[in-house]
């Protein structure tokens, strides 16, 4: 499913936290040795003429990525190519967060660097299993293989076919092979990169996090080059700007203070007599500044707010775990988010079943935040035993205004 959204997850606090994590047995992936005279300047349009040289399609054709060890002068090329990716629903890449293949947690240095022998590890994401084998102290994985598994086993549980199937690609006499099959859990978005979570087999105890750090992401991360310089220019001049309104709320609070001060000192006596007055000034001027902020945000954004509304739309998808109660896992899952406008949301997906799909509409039809124009599900099964569904919402403009806070107790609009 294109969400990272996992069994033992909750729903995402904000939806630019979503991870999109890609099978990885839509990815030929090769290991590469770097020159010794390559220096990290010109590391990357080196690594673009090799993955022409390697891939029989232009690299305008497809979605790729690489991992780099340069104390270890490898390099992990991987790619898949982009009809593909359309042709299974995986469009729209921009809309997430991040856009990997399920593998990516396997690359992090802090995982591969693990094994002091050769060793083959395998790793679970939904219905796609990899075999990654690793040299000595390496993160770089002299081999991985992904491939996903039959609709027997999705359906009972079990991967010991495709598990079979994986370690005939390798030479066994050369690698140790790791008894454990990791199962990858949440992707969670943090100031220092992105932390995934590897869960037991059970589903029950998360073993580890590994991290991948920002540059990281970047070079792995499997969209366009073109888009990824133009995200990091955006997300750059957003924290930009957001540090600027912070400024400037600091400072009119700072002005704020002083004419209060000014006036305190001034009007003690009338400060004493007439103390009800001047809060009242206070409070409607510190709800003056809010709204104002908060206008000023909303039309930087057109007066919708199109993350915020995926998060809403999101909150029906999921049903109380029967096993763990307390817990929610998702019945209903996106493989397709669009804005075709400022007020227009299209999405399309898949059903647990014909009740879960119809309980999700029925619990949209009963907010006043979103207007359904259309909807529809297929009776039809896919190979995955789910439904597909579309639906056309309209989004309703946010006119409401903020509650302010004045020391720590709320102030009414």
């Amino acid at each position: 499913m294109p969400e990272d959204l996992d069994p033992t997850s909750s729903i995402p606090a904000d939806p630019t936290d979503i991870v999109l994590r890609i099978p990885g047995e839509l990815f030929f992936c090769e290991r590469i040795d770097l020159p010794e005279t390559l220096e990290e300047k010109d590391l990357e349009p080196w690594l673009e003429a090799e993955m022409q040289r390697l891939s029989p399609f232009p690299t305008e054709h497809l979605h790729w990525g690489h991992r780099v060890s340069l104390p270890h002068r490898k390099a992990l090329l991987f790619g898949a190519l982009s009809s593909k990716l359309r042709q299974l629903q995986y469009e729209n890449l921009e809309v997430f967060s991040r856009a990997f293949p399920s593998f990516i947690s396997l690359l992090s240095e802090q995982f591969g660097n693990r094994y002091n022998r050769p060793t083959i590890c395998f790793l679970l994401h939904d219905d796609s299993l990899t075999a990654a084998a690793f040299d000595s102290e390496c993160h770089i994985p002299s081999l991985i293989y992904s491939q996903a598994l039959t609709e027997q086993e999705a359906g009972d549980g079990t991967m010991e076919i495709t598990r079979s199937k994986l370690l005939s690609l390798f030479d066994l006499d050369l690698y140790e092979i790791d008894s454990r099959t990791l199962r990858a859990g949440q992707a969670t978005r943090k100031k220092d990169g992105v932390h995934f979570e590897h869960l037991d087999e059970d589903f029950e105890e998360s073993v580890e996090t590994v991290t991948l750090d920002a540059k990281e992401l970047w070079q792995s991360d499997v969209r366009s080059a073109s888009f990824k310089q133009n995200e990091q220019k955006r997300r750059k001049l957003e924290r930009f700007r957001w540090s600027m309104v912070l400024a400037a709320g600091a400072a009119a609070c700072l002005l704020l203070l002083i004419e209060v001060g000014t006036s305190f000192l001034s009007n003690k006596v009338m400060f004493v007599h007439g103390n009800d007055l001047l809060g009242q000034k206070m409070v409607k001027e510190v709800v003056g500044l809010r709204q104002v902020l908060n206008k000023l945000e909303q039309n930087d954004r057109g007066g919708i707010d199109p993350f915020g509304s995926l998060a809403f739309v999101a909150r029906g998808r999921y049903k109380e775990d029967p096993k763990s109660p307390g817990k929610q896992i998702p019945v209903v899952w996106f493989t397709y988010v669009r804005f075709p406008n400022r007020n227009e949301l299209v999405i399309k997906g898949k059903g647990e079943n014909v009740e879960s799909i119809y309980n999700y509409f029925s619990e949209l039809k009963k907010t006043d935040k979103v207007t359904i124009n259309s909807s529809s599900k297929n009776s039809a099964l896919d190979r995955t035993n789910k439904m597909n569904f579309k639906l056309n919402l309209t989004l309703k403009e946010d006119d409401s205004q903020p509650v302010a806070k004045l020391g720590g107790s709320p102030v009414p609009k």
